[in-house]
């Protein structure tokens, strides 16, 4: 399944809530601590996350090396880890703090917040922008490839593919290629 100049063999997606985006672009600590910064896969999206990576949840940490969909120069580590209750984090996701990957950054066109923003702004944010999904992809050689996109309905020509609802409708989840085309 050709996607751009990707051919797509898998396909991982979640959307980012308000307090995720808030928490990876926020510029400052909350009072009296570190605060989250990552991105949190919460229970109904643990098992397709762990499909896309090959593991079992006992398997985690796993430290992905993806591409920047656009910017293929350069690989960047997603570091995906458990945390309690059944659920799993992308860690070391904000950017005044860490090394974001290259594909979920501002300066690739990543809806950001000012420093001073909080989590209402975000929610306004997402809601102009009718949405926002962060994705991986495995092309047919194996290489995981990151991006984003915005909005919440499924463009028309992607409607044919079926992990085009993955990247824009709903949760996010996994698809992988069965051989049929649209």
């Amino acid at each position: 399944m050709i996607f751009g100049d990707i051919s797509v063999v898998e396909l991982w997606s979640i959307r980012l809530n308000p307090s995720d985006l808030y928490n990876i672009e926020r510029g400052h600590n909350p009072l009296g601590g570190g605060g989250q910064r990552y991105i949190q896969i919460g229970q109904p999206m643990v098992q397709p996350s762990l499909e896309f990576l090959k593991v079992g949840f006992a398997d985690l940490p796993v430290h992905l090396p993806v591409r920047c969909i656009g910017q293929p120069e350069g690989v960047d580590e997603v570091l995906f880890h458990r945390k309690s209750e059944g659920r799993m984090r992308i860690a070391n996701q904000n950017r005044y703090a860490q090394h974001r990957c290259r594909a979920w950054s501002p300066a690739n066109g990543f809806p950001s917040l000012q420093p001073h923003e909080n989590t209402r702004d975000a929610r306004t944010l997402l809601a102009g922008i009718g949405g926002l999904h962060v994705f991986l992809v495995r092309d047919g050689d194996g290489e995981i490839w990151a991006g984003y996109t915005t909005g919440s309905h499924t463009p028309a020509d992607l409607k044919g593919f079926g992990f085009g609802p993955l990247l824009y409708e709903g949760l996010g989840g996994y698809w992988q290629y069965k051989g049929t085309t649209p």
